[in-house]
Parts: C-alpha cells; sequence; structure tokens
C-alpha cells in the first residue's frame, strides 16, 4: 500500500539523516584533533555532499509517494460519491417498482372485487353471468 511505501521512505530519510549527523561529527573530530589530511578534508567533503545528494532524492521520492496518496484519496473519494449516489438512484428505482407493484396488486383487487359485486348484483336481480 502507498501508506506503507510512505512510512518506508520516511524511515530512509531517517536512516539517511543518522549517516549524515554520523559523518559530519567523525569529521568534525577529526578536524579538531588536528589529523587530517587535506586528501581526507576533501574526501570527507565529497561524501557529505554525495550523502545531501541522496537525502534530496530520498525527500523527493518522498514527495513523489505523498502526491501518489493524495491522488488515491481523490479517487476515493470521487468512487464513493459514485457509489453513494449509484445506491440512491437504485434504491430509488426499487421504491418506482414496489409502488408500481402495489398499484398493479391494487388494481388487479378493485377488479376482482367489481367482478363480485358484478355477479352479486346480477344474483340478486335473478341473472346468471
Amino acid at each position: 500500500m502507498i501508506s506503507q511505501e510512505l512510512r518506508r521512505k520516511e524511515e530512509e530519510i531517517a536512516v539517511q539523516k543518522k549517516k549524515i549527523f554520523s559523518t559530519q561529527a567523525a569529521f568534525h573530530q577529526r578536524m579538531l584533533s588536528k589529523q587530517i589530511k587535506p586528501s581526507e578534508l576533501t574526501g570527507y567533503s565529497l561524501y557529505i555532499d554525495g550523502q545531501y545528494e541522496a537525502l534530496n532524492e530520498l525527500i523527493r521520492q518522498r514527495a513523489q509517494i505523498e502526491q501518489r496518496l493524495v491522488r488515491c484519496k481523490e479517487e476515493y473519494i470521487e468512487i464513493n460519491r459514485n457509489v453513494q449516489i449509484f445506491e440512491r438512484l437504485k434504491e430509488k428505482k426499487y421504491r418506482a417498482f414496489a409502488e408500481e407493484a402495489d398499484l398493479e396488486e391494487r388494481k388487479e383487487i378493485d377488479e376482482i372485487a367489481i367482478r363480485r359485486v358484478t355477479r352479486s348484483n346480477l344474483l340478486e336481480a335473478g341473472d346468471e353471468p
């Protein structure tokens, strides 16, 4: 899931930040001890720059994941809205069907009642249907 991917990216960013802090601390210690060679100075500087570039790439990837998460949430909201509309339409159609069926049933009952009344009237009048 996207949220898990986002969590993993956050963890990677935290690890990268710790690496940078650790490297900078080691560099600082070497500087304080005054036992650092110019080549080491350049090496540390390039290495730390590389770590910052890696951190920036992780942050960029996290931003992309966050955008995907936002799009997925928007899609979910739209789909959920459409499902609710569909359910309301289905319910409305069912009610219309039930009303139509009820109306047909009442018509049939009325027709039966009319036939009975007509037959009863004919029997009373002495006529046979």
